[in-house]
Parts: structure tokens; C-alpha cells; sequence
């Protein structure tokens, strides 16, 4: 899921009823949109998720880009000041669960006190 953040840098509120929406792109191909309804007040910020479905990046390097406004619905003293693309490595899924073993006390002991000390040992293909 894309989440972006969107701030209202003008002077003036978004008109009531409109949509604030945010295209989200992989590596310069359109993947999937958010949006909002408006008003959003001057200097207000509001974060957009994704309505028009999931989209599964696949392993590698890509660039991501979110584009708020990207169908020009508001009039903006800066049109520039839209887009963020930002770079990211996809790694495949961590499928493998971690092992864990109680190495103190012993499987079956039975302890007795105000205190106990536990020992164990943690591994991950990962890390841990």
C-alpha cells in the first residue's frame, strides 16, 4: 500500500467537495491513485492512501513517485512543487521463522523462588 502525505502550501483553503487526490507510479508507470474529499485549509497537511487498489511491487530496485494534483483539479501558484519520487530496493519476503530454544532451566525442571532466570538462544536466516 502507498501512503503519502499532502500539504496545503497555498494561501487559501481547496474547495469543499473536490477531490485531493495523489497518483502513485513505479518506475514512471502508473500503478494506483488516493484521494480525499476536500476542504483542506492553507498550511493544513492530511495523508492519502490508496483507493484504486493494491499494487505488489516486485523485487529489485525501482523508483517511486507520488504526484499530488496529477489531474490539475486546483489552480496553484507553484505547479513544481507536486511530485516526490524517492528510490527503494524490494527484497523478497523473509519466509523463513526464526528458531528459538530455552537452554535454561531444563525442559521438565521445576522451579521454585521469588526469582527465575530464563536462558535461551535466538537464530534467523535475517537476523535477530
Amino acid at each position: 500500500m502507498f501512503t503519502s502525505t499532502v500539504k496545503n502550501q497555498g494561501t487559501a483553503a481547496t474547495p469543499a467537495g473536490i477531490a485531493i487526490g495523489v497518483a502513485y507510479s513505479v518506475d514512471g508507470v502508473y500503478r494506483t491513485w488516493g484521494g480525499v474529499s476536500g476542504p483542506l485549509a492553507a498550511g493544513a497537511s492530511v495523508t492519502i492512501g490508496t483507493n484504486g487498489g493494491p499494487y505488489i511491487i516486485p523485487n529489485g530496485t525501482h523508483t517511486i513517485t507520488a504526484f499530488a494534483d496529477d489531474v490539475n483539479r486546483f489552480a496553484e501558484s507553484d505547479e513544481t512543487n507536486n511530485k516526490l519520487s524517492q528510490p527503494i530496493t524490494v527484497g523478497a519476503p523473509d519466509t523463513q521463522a526464526p528458531t528459538v530454544s530455552v537452554t535454561a532451566p531444563a525442559n521438565g525442571t521445576t522451579v521454585s523462588g521469588s526469582s527465575v532466570t530464563v536462558s535461551a538462544n535466538a537464530s534467523d536466516n535475517v537476523g535477530v
